[in-house]
């Protein structure tokens, strides 16, 4: 997997998409993409609300999930900004994808994920990491030293018991 150029798209070897743009959205469903996400967000305010609507109005015509996932780079970077996000875009049409790096280096506990509607949660990444990080910058460690699970500090264990049991989890270590 990799960014695009732009540094707002990736394609994954695996049934979910990465886009920002409905061309994207389109291709996605073409490979046979079953979910797709939206990765990094350029606007503030309403305008992010809208262009989150109308992009999970081309993926779910396309017969795709969409699902917001949530960093500590990108604007939207807690949990709860997701959940705002999802909000916009309708709990019936979008759902929130927990990576396990981002979400304790957000400061996410796992009584959030607990207290949750299992719907919500459509999809999950697992990596390993410190607990505090030991690299220059946040996406120097996130794209290039995720660890394997189980070699770092987080509590892997308990995040995944957190999880619904129906939720995918994906493994993303560079």
């Amino acid at each position: 997997s990799g960014d695009r150029a732009d540094g707002a798209t990736e394609l994954l070897a695996q049934p979910l998409a990465h886009f920002n743009a409905a061309d994207d959205a389109v291709a996605a469903a073409v490979e046979g993409f079953r979910q797709a996400k939206k990765r990094r967000e350029h606007l503030d305010g309403a305008a992010a609300a809208l262009a989150e609507v109308l992009l999970a109005d081309v993926v779910i015509e396309r017969g795709m999930t969409f699902i917001v996932e949530f960093a500590p780079t990108n604007a939207i970077d807690t949990l709860a900004k997701a959940l705002t996000a999802i909000d916009h875009v309708g709990t019936d049409r979008c759902q929130v994808m927990f990576d396990s790096m981002h979400f304790f280096r957000s400061g996410g506990t796992l009584a959030e994920i607990a207290a949750l509607d299992p719907a919500r949660i459509g999809y999950a990444q697992i990596a390993d990491a410190p607990l505090v990080s030991r690299h220059a910058t946040y996406m120097e460690e996130a794209m290039f030293a995720r660890q394997v699970p189980g070699t770092g500090e987080l509590p892997l264990r308990e995040w995944i018991a957190a999880l619904p049991p129906h939720c995918e989890i994906g493994i993303e270590v560079p």
